[in-house]
């Protein structure tokens, strides 16, 4: 039973003050942080032209004084600012039930920073109208400048990046929460004890600058109560904001999902698989066994969306296609195709970034890439749609998808006689069953709206707004 105890004990919140020799020691620290992170960043500055991955990664973290105008023209136009720091996509779609909420009345600006330059090209991608930017580099004096501009009245961390000077800075000028949070330390652990030990202690100095941690079950409460010395009322459990996003999002009929639905069913008609986040290893099973099964060829549609559908990777599934005697059309090119393909073995290949979830709503039935070869990627998109699911055994990384797998909704395969018998079988799942899945997810919800009401009470005391914390919070 996942607690609820969101009393808004915040609003008399005093943290504990720090010595004169203690806070010396902390601003020494990430000055000292500060001053290495620059000095790498500026070493790789100078290699950067060699490697576009890492010129790609550096671009647009740079101009901190000119986007910290234009973020403070767009504070100043509402009473109350939230301010997300988002690892990826992941994080970004399990932050925009909270965004969606608090943006509703109209009175508060919230804006999310991404660590990964993925998230910020998918929020492009998508014409995200919600205020975004690529995190800076990360320094206290990067930081002053954007939170001075910004003024939250509360820094929310999605999951994960645990930044020095982020978490110090954001602190200081109001409460930070960390949400969906869960215990990381089994995956910590392969890398060995003392890689953990030296982990676990930075993460203990990191966590006491989160005023309030919201972890998704009990099963992790020890981690960061005991492990992390950060007790109850600060710690407590209310499940993963990405469970009320999945489901939100998939009854959401956009004329996106519509014109896609419209548009796949009269070129390439069928049934549909919609293999979704896709490497090479998941393309290794999924190729083979549609090619060699003719029952599966006239029947069936296989849409192949690779998690990053760069050109070259778009090429390489044409021309795996084309070996294997499938013929495939890319998404960006089906407004153009006049005549429906009905030839036996048709594959669309999706070459296109945010519209996965959309393309779900089209799907009978779904396979979940990643876990072929290292982790497995969202099931709650495909789950959230009713659709039946299989993924390969490297599932384990995701909380979700060890639900889902016991619960039955997850078949795990390993080769290719597993995933056509998965696949004949799962072809004959009536509405009933469709129902019954939604159902298991839908019933999973609410972590939104819990950590909404917490987040009203903070934001509607004047107890914690910068100018009224006190010194000793600004010092905690």
């Amino acid at each position: 039973m996942l607690s609820l105890a969101l009393e808004s004990t915040m609003d008399r919140i005093v943290r504990p003050r720090k010595t004169f020799l203690q806070e010396f020691a902390l601003n020494s620290t990430l000055f000292g942080y500060s001053l290495v992170v620059t000095f790498l960043i500026n070493f790789l500055r100078m290699f950067y032209r060699l490697s576009r991955r890492l010129s790609s990664q550096l671009k647009g973290r740079e101009e901190i004084k000119t986007s910290s105008l234009n973020l403070a023209r767009l504070r100043r136009q509402k009473k109350k600012c939230v301010v997300f720091f988002c690892s990826s996509s992941g994080e970004f779609e399990q932050a925009r039930p909270i965004i969606d909420r608090l943006e509703k009345p109209g009175d508060c600006f919230t804006h999310v920073f991404f660590f990964s330059r993925s998230g910020y090209d998918y929020a492009r991608a998508r014409g995200e109208k919600v205020s975004y930017s690529l995190c800076p580099v990360d320094t206290i004096w990067n930081w002053g400048w954007i939170l001075s501009a910004l003024r939250p009245d509360c820094s929310i961390v999605v999951r994960h990046e645990w930044w020095p000077a982020f978490l110090a800075t954001a602190h200081a000028w109001s409460p930070v929460w960390l949400i969906n949070a869960v215990d990381t330390a089994a995956v910590s652990g392969k890398k060995g004890a003392i890689y953990s030990a030296f982990r676990n202690l930075g993460r203990k100095w990191l966590a006491q600058f989160f005023d309030r941690i919201y972890v998704v079950d009990n099963a992790d409460l020890d981690a960061f109560t005991k492990g992390l010395g950060r007790p109850a009322p600060i710690t407590s459990a209310i499940g993963d904001t990405k469970y009320d996003r999945a489901v939100e999002r998939a009854l959401q009929h956009t004329a996106e999902s519509t014109h896609l639905s419209e548009l796949i069913q009269k070129i390439l008609p069928g049934n549909h698989l919609i293999a979704g986040s896709i490497y090479r290893e998941d393309l290794d099973i999924l190729i083979p066994t549609f090619a060699e099964s003719s029952s599966l060829k006239s029947e069936w549609v296989l849409v192949l969306a690779p998690h990053h559908p760069k050109p070259d990777v778009i090429a390489g599934i044409r021309q795996r296609c084309r070996a294997a005697g499938i013929e495939s059309i890319t998404l960006s090119s089906l407004d153009s195709a006049q005549d429906p393909l009905v030839a036996n073995g048709r594959a669309l290949i999706v070459d296109t970034m945010g519209q996965l979830a959309e393309l779900y709503s089209i799907g009978d039935i779904a396979f979940v890439g990643g876990a072929m070869h290292a982790k497995i990627h969202n099931v709650l998109e495909p789950a959230a749609h009713g659709l039946a699911l299989a993924s390969g055994p490297f599932y384990k990384n995701s909380r979700e998808a060890i639900r889902l797998h016991q619960s039955g909704v997850l078949t795990i395969v390993e080769d290719k006689k597993q995933l056509a018998d998965w696949w004949v079988d799962s072809a004959r799942h009536t509405q009933e069953v469709k129902k019954s899945i939604y159902s298991k997810v839908s019933g999973l919800c609410g972590a939104s709206d819990r950590l909404l009401g917490a987040l009203n009470d903070l934001l509607k005391s004047s107890a914690i707004s910068p100018n009224s914390l006190g010194e000793g919070a600004i010092n905690a």
